[in-house]
């Protein structure tokens, strides 16, 4: 399978000023303020923009966008779709006030192993697999590259993202995972039902996981709502800015990776190393290691 579309969007101030309203009291008053006078999107910013805007009809039955699933897809057939990694180039300023493209090129491709992969295996909620595998046994990876280009036609920039759909699901128990790196920074919040709901809107994001409780925790068996991946990403990129503004401006790329759900009342921890690496893991007071949710690492 493989599609084209282009997105167009003005990209005005109103969806930056509700994004700072969604984070405001999650992270640190310095991520609400620095932004005062932006003439630019800022790292992460075009998640609010270039989305589609299909009727309901055309969704999944999860509520999500059936133009970055696995085809055929009537009816929809997959358990569960997982964020699994991502890519952001940044290339040149993308101003305010103009109108934009993006151009997605969307390619699918089947993962024939027996058993599902280790990426895929660590995002998944343990009690969420049954003793019996369904029919079809594989799963299958979506890879969406967008090239986002100024009113002048200017390539500013480009985000590689990799989905992944599962159509079995077996007893497994997902290994835990904890950074290796010791943080210098550090800051400790904790995402609630409001919070992603208001993301979620601001994405256009109808994905039943993130706003529906009794979807998420009954038909995927998810412990609470989930959150958005772009929100972690944002989440990361944000609270590196606010630490390193000068660096930021001179951010060239952002590789990010998705290694385990976040969930709304979970308090999380955002945390930078000396040597410029980020990550995300569930904050705990107890004496073990707290778990990896997300790690990134920033280039300049």
């Amino acid at each position: 399978m493989s599609a084209k579309v282009v997105l167009k969007d003005f990209l005005s101030q109103a969806p930056i000023d509700k994004l700072k309203a969604t984070l405001s009291g999650h992270l640190p008053v310095s991520c609400i303020t620095m932004d005062a006078k932006i003439t630019s999107l800022q790292p992460g910013y075009h998640f609010l923009f270039f989305s589609l805007a299909s009727p309901e009809s055309n969704l999944n039955s999860d509520g999500y966008e059936s133009l970055y699933s696995p085809k055929p897809n009537n009816p929809f057939s997959f358990k569960r779709r997982i964020w699994l990694h991502g890519v952001l180039r940044f290339h040149r300023p993308l101003h305010l006030f103009q109108t934009s493209e993006c151009h997605e090129l969307i390619q699918e491709e089947s993962v024939k192993s027996p058993s599902i992969t280790k990426e895929v295996e660590a995002c998944l909620p343990k009690s969420s697999f049954l003793t019996k595998p369904t029919s079809e046994k594989q799963t299958k990876h979506v890879y969406i590259r967008r090239k986002i280009y100024d009113s002048q036609h200017q390539l500013c920039i480009e985000e590689d993202r990799t989905l992944a759909y599962l159509n079995r699901q077996e007893l497994a128990i997902p290994k835990t995972l904890r950074s290796k790196s010791i943080p210098q920074h550090s800051w400790v919040f904790t995402p609630t039902p409001i919070m992603v709901f208001r993301y979620s809107a601001l994405m256009f994001n109808a994905h039943m996981i993130h706003w529906n409780a009794t979807y998420a925790t009954k038909s995927e068996n998810y412990p609470n709502l989930v959150l958005p991946g772009p929100l972690l990403v944002t989440s990361m990129l944000e609270y590196f800015r606010s630490v390193y503004p000068q660096m930021s401006k001179n951010m060239k790329r952002f590789e990010f990776r998705l290694l385990s759900p976040a969930f709304v009342n979970q308090p999380l921890r955002i945390c930078i190393s000396e040597t410029g690496n980020l990550w995300i893991d569930r904050f705990t007071t107890d004496l073990d290691p707290p778990s990896l949710i997300a790690r990134g690492r920033v280039y300049t």
